[in-house]
């Protein structure tokens, strides 16, 4: 059985209607988490703009609010270009600091 394709005009209705009254949560959530408001604020336009694409062919997720915080904090780490998990970003350090502190023992030896 396949599904319905989704209106393409209750789609849009559905996110102007998000963004009239979840913009400024989303956007301090954002900016709660990321400590950087222009990256928060076009990460969150960023979701925006898929969330038009990828709702027109899917429809609406069970939870709108959290698609759009996810994509966006995804956006944003794409962005920025650092590493999504916790856990590459302390293998990263992990690299630097035995790199620094091999640098520290050749100068001071």
């Amino acid at each position: 059985m396949h599904r319905a394709a989704p209106d393409p005009q209750a789609v849009s209705r559905a996110i102007d209607a998000l963004t009239r009254t979840d913009r400024g949560r989303l956007l301090s959530a954002l900016i709660a988490r990321l400590k950087n408001f222009q990256l928060a604020e076009d990460a969150l336009q960023d979701a925006l703009a898929s969330a038009v694409v990828h709702w027109g062919r899917t429809g609406l997720p069970a939870s709108p609010q959290g698609w759009l915080l996810k994509v966006a904090l995804r956006k944003a780490t794409v962005a920025q270009g650092r590493p999504r998990r916790p856990q590459d970003r302390r293998d990263r350090a992990a690299v630097a600091g035995r790199s620094g502190r091999r640098r520290h023992r050749r100068h001071s030896g």
